[in-house]
């Protein structure tokens, strides 16, 4: 008999940092820049990333996800290229990764 044991983030988790990252209501704050978000994003994103994906780091890519799309969502309040469509805002948001692929720690960690 065997049973095997994945140490992955659970869905428990997963449903934690969603709700945690919907109370920062990032997609109200279109003043702010990219640059600032990251800022208040990257220590408690790294830590999460440190924490949850030691062992199994493939499985926080519902995590990133779950970023990206916030960020999309702030994207289309942002600029009006984005407003029209979801797709248009995520090639705003991917042209924006490619400029600076290291400025959310999420987008570096593959």
């Amino acid at each position: 008999m065997f049973l095997g044991f994945l140490p992955a983030i659970s869905h428990k988790a997963i449903q934690h940092i969603q709700e945690k990252v919907r109370s920062w209501k990032i997609k109200t704050k279109t003043r702010l820049s990219l640059e600032t978000i990251a800022k208040y994003w990257n220590p408690i994103v790294r830590g999460w990333i440190q924490y949850y994906g030691k062992f199994y780091a493939s499985a926080l890519h519902q995590v990133k996800e779950i970023l990206d799309r916030m960020l999309i969502k702030w994207a289309r309040d942002k600029y009006k290229s984005g407003r029209t469509s979801v797709k248009k805002a995520s090639r705003l948001l991917q042209l924006m990764k490619q400029q600076d692929p290291t400025l959310f720690v999420h987008w570096a960690v593959k």
